[in-house]
């Protein structure tokens, strides 16, 4: 038989099961964001709408369009992936060394002039437009933006290009300012239209696999002369 007292302590037992469980589902709907100074220009541009100083996963999920955050002094970009809706992030003059980006809506990506070495982006199937000049890249991946039109690497420590992936969409690319000593194109760059590129130290440039180019701009110091020829539409 039940005392009162078990019934009333099975009661509170429940009850502050129940408040843990609350607690829980309340702290699992925060999005995780360490960088105080990307948290606080988060809230600065009123996504926070409960006002409860934190970012709901709903309120990111409610951000669309662009989400500009440039010039914040943010070093860790943790959390941004929990704004999948938005199609443009703009991300510049920060100071983060490395980004993780998996945002499969977005169809532009800023990350100008921040002290970046490593970015890496999944499911970037709909990015379009890919600036990361002024970095300290050393490597990076193409082939998780498979569609990619607009790509500036302009300005970081690229030792050599990884074109294996065929970028058949790319119309204009960036490279001027990296380490690499030889340019060439394994794989057809049928839609490259702008080429820019050119290092002190560069020597050697084949460009058959992008016979549509219409504008060259290159220099070096040390490069051997290429028969471009096969180039028909520079202008």
């Amino acid at each position: 038989m039940k005392t009162k007292q078990n019934v009333n302590s099975s009661q509170m037992k429940n009850i502050f099961l129940l408040l843990l469980l609350v607690t829980g589902m309340v702290k699992a709907q925060i999005v995780n964001i360490p960088d105080t100074n990307f948290k606080a220009k988060l809230i600065s541009l009123g996504i926070d709408t409960n006002l409860d100083n934190a970012i709901q996963v709903s309120e990111a999920q409610d951000v669309t369009g662009t989400l500009d955050i440039s010039s914040a002094s943010i070093q860790n970009l943790t959390g941004i992936n929990a704004f999948v809706n938005i199609t443009r992030l703009d991300c510049n003059y920060n100071l983060m060394t490395s980004v993780n980006i998996d945002l499969p809506n977005l169809t532009t990506l800023i990350l100008f002039s921040n002290l970046l070495t490593t970015v890496s982006i999944a499911n970037g199937q709909n990015l379009i437009n890919v600036n990361v000049a002024e970095n300290d890249i050393t490597s990076m991946t193409f082939s998780t933006i498979p569609n990619v039109e607009t790509l500036n690497l302009n300005g970081n420590k690229l030792p050599s290009l990884d074109f294996s992936t065929p970028l058949l969409n790319l119309r204009t690319l960036n490279t001027t300012g990296n380490t690499y000593n030889a340019l060439s194109f394994p794989t057809p760059l049928p839609s490259l239209k702008t080429l820019n590129f050119g290092h002190p130290d560069l020597y050697s440039i084949a460009l058959g696999n992008a016979p549509n180019l219409e504008y060259l701009n290159c220099y070096s110091a040390d490069l051997i002369v290429t028969d471009i020829s096969m180039l028909v539409h520079l202008k």
